[in-house]
């Protein structure tokens, strides 16, 4: 009787081992298909940051400013606001005498 009852343990042992190879075979066979995927995924992330280098760098040099470029835009911007500001200085000092004139005359 105890003989039998180690056999159907024994055969029942044997089911399970059976069972989890075939686990472990789909799992290893899931790994491998996600490994697949990621490869794939990451390729395609690589040629997508490569095009995006490439737009950055045509956009950049298609915008790029040369130093003296900049720095003239940058005087003819000066030179602009001075001719539109300068004659507000003048009224204001201007007025600023006049009241000081007034205010002392009173």
């Amino acid at each position: 009787m105890s003989e039998e009852r180690f056999d159907r343990i024994e055969e029942k042992l044997t089911g399970h081992d059976a069972r989890f190879d075939r686990v472990d075979l789909r799992a290893d066979s899931l790994a491998m298909e996600m490994r697949r995927g990621f490869e794939a995924v990451n390729h395609r992330l690589g040629v997508l940051h490569e095009d995006l280098l490439n737009k950055i760098a045509a956009s950049t040099e298609r915008n790029a400013v040369s130093r003296q470029e900049f720095k003239e835009a940058m005087a003819d911007m000066i030179e602009k606001f001075g001719r539109r500001v300068d004659p507000l200085e003048i009224t204001v000092r201007r007025h600023s005498a006049d009241f000081a004139k007034l205010k002392r005359a009173r």
